[in-house]
């Protein structure tokens, strides 16, 4: 069902300060369009605590030591110029517990790539979704999956190979691996990332060669 009221908000935030509120608007969008996820996620979901901004302070994470997954994910972030997924006060609770499972993709989607092993290039965007639908998290993400087929190639210069080979190595990862969006992956961040993958069913989730190549 499209809601026009988060439309019209988004929208707002757009022209107030879209720097600012680049999160609470998609979300917004997502709302707007209805994007949902399982019955027995949402539930999980729902149970996850509150995204704290403090969990994702970058420069606490990266004085971890080097193994851990925390620091491996603050160096993610700031080698790309990345910044954590926060909203503000401007979307309310009923959204929030509608889009538990937008909001909690959106803030873990770049652990996802610490977690998997795939780079920000195209085919590791594709990978990283492969792996969002090889676990099953929305029918949402499938019909972002073709599309994603049809657009990437002139994105990455038609190197079709390369967006296959992520695609069915982030699937196959998806498919054996425990539900990690309904994991407290916040508290985890001072442990070895190599017993996180493990813990996760994420054995054979070391860093391939850049999916770009």
């Amino acid at each position: 069902m499209f809601r026009l009221s988060s439309a019209r908000l988004a929208a707002d935030l757009f022209k107030a300060d879209k720097d600012r509120h680049i999160a609470d608007i998609a979300v917004l969008k997502s709302d707007a369009m209805g994007v949902r996820t399982r019955a027995g996620l949402a539930e999980k979901l729902a149970a996850l605590p509150r995204l704290d901004a403090a969990e994702h302070d970058l420069e606490r994470l990266s004085a971890l030591p080097e193994d851990t997954f925390g620091h491996a994910y603050a160096r993610f972030m700031l080698d790309n110029g990345l910044s954590p997924f926060v909203l503000t006060d401007a979307v309310a609770p009923e959204i929030r517990a509608r889009n538990a499972f937008v909001i909690r993709y959106a803030a873990t989607h770049d652990a996802f790539h610490v977690l998997t092993g795939f780079d920000t290039s195209w085919p590791g965007e594709l990978g990283v979704l492969g792996f969002a639908v090889g676990q099953g998290y929305s029918g949402f993400q499938r019909f972002a999956a073709v599309l994603a087929f049809l657009v990437y190639p002139f994105w990455c210069g038609f190197r079709v190979g390369a967006l296959v080979r992520a695609w069915r190595r982030g699937y196959r990862l998806g498919t054996r691996a425990r539900c990690v969006l309904a994991e407290p992956l916040e508290a985890w961040f001072d442990r070895p990332l190599a017993d996180v993958r493990a813990q996760l069913g994420l054995l054979d989730a070391s860093p391939p060669a850049r999916e770009a190549a």
